[in-house]
């Protein structure tokens, strides 16, 4: 399987290896058995672009957005993240998009939506899954949310194809974000 320009994937972790300062964004493997899958398919491809990377770790991080989102009604906050993440394989039969993902936060309960595949406007969000969030740290000029159960959503199963179950597990999620500081400091 193919990553962006030729790089070989890896979904490999380095555990017990100590962790670098997480940047800005969204981190999240997604579902690390369907990218096992996807490096399995001959034809299997995975691209990053417009502000997501892939990590060494086998994560991938989307950018956060200069644009602040508009907080929905009953939501304490609304993050938005830039980047496109494709997978693709079976001669152009499976195609899964995660692009420019939105998380709303109300408590300790949020939901990650990403652009609706479909839409031509760009302006429709698909709740792709939900999670409650694990740890919240505030360090020096930055805020750290951790949610390590994710949940799939009845929507998010339909854009993977019904393969998995709404309420199937997925990745833990890491989110990092500047905090706003009085005077611009």
């Amino acid at each position: 399987m193919m990553l962006d320009h030729g790089h070989t994937m890896t979904t490999s972790t380095h555990a017990g290896e100590p962790q670098e300062a997480v940047p800005p964004g969204l981190r999240w493997a997604v579902k690390r058995s369907f990218l096992d899958y996807v490096a399995r398919l001959p034809d299997g491809r995975v691209s990053t672009t417009d502000g997501v990377t892939h990590t060494p770790d086998g994560e991938f991080l989307w950018a956060a957005a200069d644009r602040h989102e508009d907080v929905p009604e009953a939501a304490d906050r609304s993050l938005g993240f830039v980047g496109d993440l494709r997978y693709g394989g079976h001669g152009g039969l499976l195609f899964v998009r995660l692009a420019d993902p939105c998380v709303t936060l109300r408590g300790g309960v949020g939901t990650v939506s990403v652009a609706d595949t479909f839409d031509e406007t760009h302006q429709m969000l698909v709740p792709l899954v939900t999670f409650d969030v694990t740890r919240w740290d505030q360090q020096p000029g930055v805020e750290i949310m951790r949610a390590d159960t994710v949940r799939l959503t009845a929507r998010g199963a339909t854009m993977f194809n019904m393969v998995y179950p709404a309420g199937e597990l997925f990745e833990p999620i890491t989110m990092t974000w500047p905090v706003d500081r009085p005077g611009g400091a």
